[in-house]
């Protein structure tokens, strides 16, 4: 158990190993920065869950201590993202034993009493405001668990991906006097009563002993997983209103329902039924949704997905080849890959950038999105996000469609033969093909 008491908040910490896990795997961290008051949770699975929560704590410690970022939203998402690809990248190279090394993680940020956060994985982040108790992180994301009986299968955790996408609040929770924050994995709150929670958090008990009640309530009921709580008690602050986002709630026939299906025995007959349910629901859902035989006209933005997923086929309704009023750049958006996010690293060049994504710098310096993000010679800054157009990729494995018409070949070495001209001759060419496909 531990407690602090600082000027506008004070905190309590409490971690349980629960009762059915021989060893906690949750790892917590607490400390002042030159970005602000930062909290950090993270939840592991097993012994080398174990040694990326170690990894996490010690590396986005090291991020806010030693990288301040003027964007508080950017400091959590680049923390994550920084820690995220070091664990990839540089632990998995030391031995094969580490190549399933993941952790869940939460990262809270407190800069002029105001509350940001970020998370992947399973743990979240909940305010209670004396009535209500709102969960501020979505359980339908990309972080969301699969479990089985025999494992766990995640998506969205540090160290599944080199260039990893945390989800990030939509906007700053602004609390009241009396507010409390609370951070949990979900051994914490899973197999309690929401209404049993508040009872506790409504009680005039000390911050410190709030979280062990709630770690106590979770082992009473079954104490499957670890357990560890987090509570910020607010005080001493001037602001007239409350603001926060609350997560959004699951539609009724939203698919990551199945994912959180608890197989309750080794039945190959079970896995074979929610298989064959996944993969049917995967045909309806592209049927519907991604499957369309109709051009796209009017798309003015795109939603950014990782590098892995795939690009729905685009069969588009004949055209003549007088009609100008297509929307060739909409259709690219459409059809091509999404940008990424890319944390630049200390000893990054646009050399070192390229071998990575094989995408010329000059589309990354005249990318919309990264004005202003680069240093007085044009140069990448390091502790800056920047986004990666992998529409002008020549790795086929970011690039699938489109890989050829960006080899150095065509763009130049140097980037030398890139430009607007070369943009408008590239839309020229999917223009051609889309009319060939009439």
């Amino acid at each position: 158990m531990f407690t602090k008491k600082l000027k506008y908040f004070e905190f309590g910490i409490h971690s349980d190993k629960g009762k059915v896990k021989d060893s906690n795997f949750d790892g917590y961290a607490a400390f002042e920065s030159i970005n602000g008051y930062v909290f950090v949770l993270c939840d592991g699975n097993d012994e080398l869950g174990e040694h990326a929560r170690d990894v996490a704590l010690d590396r986005i410690r090291y991020f806010m201590e030693n990288e301040y970022v003027e964007d508080p939203y950017e400091a959590v998402q680049s923390a994550l993202i920084y820690t995220g690809g070091y664990i990839y990248k540089h632990i998995r190279q030391q031995d094969d034993i580490y190549s399933d090394m993941k952790v869940s993680c939460l990262c809270v940020l407190i800069r002029e009493n105001k509350i940001y956060y970020s998370s992947l994985g399973n743990c979240h982040i909940f305010l209670f405001t004396g009535k209500g108790l709102y969960r501020l992180t979505n359980e339908t994301t990309d972080s969301e668990l699969c479990r089985q009986a025999e494992g766990v299968f995640e998506k969205g955790l540090l160290g599944n991906d080199k260039v990893p996408a945390p989800f990030v609040c939509e906007r700053p929770v602004v609390p009241l006097n009396g507010d409390l924050l609370i951070m949990g994995t979900d051994g914490s709150y899973k197999q309690v009563s929401q209404k049993n929670i508040k009872k506790i958090l409504s009680d005039p008990m000390p911050v410190h002993t709030k979280t062990s009640r709630l770690a106590d309530m979770a082992n009473e009921a079954g104490g499957m997983d670890n357990i560890t709580v987090k509570i910020i008690s607010f005080y001493n602050l001037d602001h007239d209103e409350r603001e926060f986002t609350p997560a959004k709630q699951p539609e009724k026939k939203d698919l990551s329902e199945i994912a959180k299906i608890n197989f309750t025995g080794k039945s190959v007959w079970n896995i074979v039924i929610i298989s064959a349910i996944v993969i049917i629901a995967g045909y309806m859902f592209y049927d519907m949704f991604l499957f369309n035989p109709r051009p796209v006209v009017d798309l003015e933005s795109r939603e950014e997905t990782p590098v892995h997923n795939t690009i729905p086929e685009l069969k588009p309704a004949p055209v003549k080849e007088h009609d100008r009023t297509v929307n060739y750049k909409a259709i690219l958006n459409h059809i091509a890959p999404a940008d990424t996010i890319y944390l630049v690293q200390s000893g990054d060049t646009w050399g070192s950038i390229y071998r990575q994504f094989e995408v010329c710098s000059w589309f990354i310096r005249n990318h919309e999105d990264n004005i202003g993000k680069f240093d007085g010679k044009g140069d990448p800054v390091a502790g800056k996000t920047i986004a990666i157009p992998l529409v002008y990729s020549a790795n086929p494995q970011y690039n699938p469609r489109f890989h050829n018409e960006f080899k150095t070949d065509k763009v130049g070495s140097a980037c030398q033969y890139a430009g607007e001209e070369f943009i408008e001759e590239f839309y020229e060419t999917l223009k051609r093909r889309y009319l060939k496909q009439q």
